[in-house]
């Protein structure tokens, strides 16, 4: 029956995964100028986090000028002793303009930046995007015309919603998704986390270190987490497919299904699929929610030792730290944190293409037995339409326990 040639040629396909796919493999129909544009496009994105410090640094000025026109109207003495004998001070700030003054010289620096950084990004989004597309085109001509040159029996170990959703399609695009405008934005937001990382230690780097210790049990967690999501993830896309797979059989062979009353035995395989899923996106839906409960624990925890620690350092080494010094280094650490969970998306967009890179490659370097574009063996010149059949039997690849007896 057709829902055994279904499992038997499900199962063929499962046995006969693809190997990995190797680093940088996923990029082998870059040409000349894909390459080109990918260089751009990082070096584009690299660029755009230099100028995240340089907002911080006038974040911080403009935070000790709000503190400098406090003084001014509480009348605080600001070169008096404070707490255990140190010196405050306010950082960055130009002694020839007054507090005010300073805050709205700074605030062109926005402007300016804002628009370097827009220019940069434009540059790094369009790059990969451009790159992606030119690449996915020739995977394309190729994925099709190798499929075009396969034997029949090729065809038969295989569906035909595998071929034509599945790697014509749905791979396709996740090998776009991993190769277009997220490795940008991911190499961007790498990057920003790694400058603000870089300008927070330069700042001060007792409370940030204090900080950072914490940092090794928030990213314990959010690897938790992103196993959690990787692994449901496949459960419940398995179960899809499989309950995708059952929806096209029935739908292609309707007519046989009524013949025999199969529609009952039919819907309760489509039920148990659906059943599949739905139980791992609960499970998956349960350990989420507590992985993340322990992330904010964390974080929480984090922020609650920095507000403690870092008041005591502007007491007592005043000449380093002060409340801009202090705020600066709980917003970077803060954004560098909470900027790690948003690598888990990226990380599943690169592991799906590299999948569907694996699957869609071996299929392009697959050799067919019989290719019709091979000119190599004796071919005739002339040919007659007489054909004889001798010892003729029928082969089918993805039936091979239950073959035909007929001979001709």
């Amino acid at each position: 029956t057709q829902s055994t040639t279904s499992e038997t040629v499900q199962n063929e396909t499962n046995r006969s995964s693809p190997p990995r796919l190797k680093p940088f493999r996923i990029f082998r129909f870059a040409d000349r100028w894909d390459i080109v544009m990918m260089i751009v496009g990082l070096l584009a994105a690299i660029a755009s986090s230099v100028f995240f410090p340089l907002v911080l640094r006038i974040y911080q000025s403009i935070i000790d000028s709000f503190v400098a026109i406090d003084r001014n109207q509480t009348g605080f003495e600001t070169t008096g002793n404070v707490g255990l004998g140190c010196r405050n001070k306010t950082s960055y700030l130009d002694a020839n303009l007054s507090p005010y003054d300073n805050i709205m010289s700074a605030i062109k620096w926005y402007a300016v930046y804002g628009s370097c950084c827009f220019a940069l990004l434009w540059i790094a989004f369009n790059c990969w995007i451009i790159s992606a597309e030119r690449q996915v085109r020739k995977i394309r001509y190729a994925l099709i015309k190798n499929i075009m040159r396969q034997d029949i029996g090729w065809f038969d170990r295989r569906l035909s919603s595998d071929l034509s959703a599945g790697l014509l399609v749905d791979d396709l695009d996740n090998i776009r998704e991993g190769i277009g405008y997220q490795v940008a934005d991911c190499t961007a937001l790498l990057a920003r986390v790694i400058a603000c990382l870089g300008y927070s230690i330069w700042t001060g780097w007792k409370l940030t270190l204090v900080f950072l210790s914490v940092s090794p049990l928030i990213i314990i967690t959010f690897n938790i987490t992103f196993a959690v999501m990787k692994k449901f993830t496949i459960l419940e896309g398995t179960a899809y497919t499989k309950a995708n797979a059952i929806v096209d059989e029935v739908l292609s062979a309707i007519r046989t299904v009524t013949a025999f009353g199969g529609q009952k035995h039919e819907r309760t395989r489509y039920q148990q699929s659906l059943t599949d899923a739905k139980n791992a996106g609960l499970k998956k839906g349960l350990l989420l929610g507590i992985s993340q409960a322990f992330v904010s624990i964390a974080l929480y925890g984090a922020i609650a030792l920095i507000f403690w620690y870092g008041p005591y350092l502007a007491r007592v080494e005043c000449w380093n730290y002060d409340a801009g010094v202090v705020m600066i280094i709980f917003t970077t650490c803060l954004f560098a944190t909470n900027n790690i969970s948003l690598f888990i998306p990226y990380l599943l967009a690169f592991i799906e293409a590299a999948v569907s890179g694996a699957k869609v490659f071996a299929v392009i370097d697959q050799k067919s037995s019989i290719d019709y574009t091979n000119r190599m063996g004796h071919q005739p010149e002339v040919v007659r339409g007489d054909i004889e059949l001798r010892n003729v039997t029928f082969n089918y690849p993805s039936r091979k326990e239950k073959q035909p007896a007929i001979k001709f």
